[in-house]
């Protein structure tokens, strides 16, 4: 079955993503003061992931979507990942990517 494919207006797309993002870090921040071994350690985790995912698909539908930065890398290993909008402080971050 082929889907249509969805083309976002850019202004919209840039406003979605930077909202995503905004909420994205917010998250990020809350998972970082939360300790490992807390029970809601994994669920900020993954509202963090959703969040990605949920930036990643509105950029992949808005062709000529610019990166705000024209490099990113992991912290932890200094894996270059090209233009992004963010880069990753952990392996476990951009695992499969």
């Amino acid at each position: 079955m082929n889907h249509p494919t969805l083309i976002i207006p850019y202004h919209a797309a840039a406003a979605a993503v930077c909202a995503i993002e905004i909420t994205q870090r917010q998250l990020q921040r809350r998972l970082d003061r939360t300790p490992v071994d807390d029970p809601e350690h994994e669920a900020w985790a993954e509202s963090v992931s959703v969040m990605q995912a949920a930036a990643e698909a509105i950029a992949a539908a808005a062709p000529g979507l610019p990166r705000l930065f024209d490099a990113v890398w992991c912290s932890q290993c200094g894996r270059a990942f090209g233009a992004g909008d963010h880069g990753y402080s952990h392996c476990q971050d951009h695992t499969g990517k």
